[in-house]
């Protein structure tokens, strides 16, 4: 248990490091990257 939980969480860091250098590449502002990430976190959550 304690081993797929690692394993889980390994894949969500990079999927949000992921989210992050899309984001940077789509937008240069600070307020729109935040809103960019909070979409994606949410998709992430629906594909689930």
């Amino acid at each position: 248990m304690q081993i797929q939980l690692q394993g889980d969480f390994f894949m969500l860091q990079n999927q949000i490091k992921t989210i992050f250098k899309r984001a940077l590449k789509k937008s240069d502002s600070k307020k729109e990257l935040g809103f960019f990430v909070k979409i994606s976190v949410a998709r992430q959550r629906n594909q689930k």
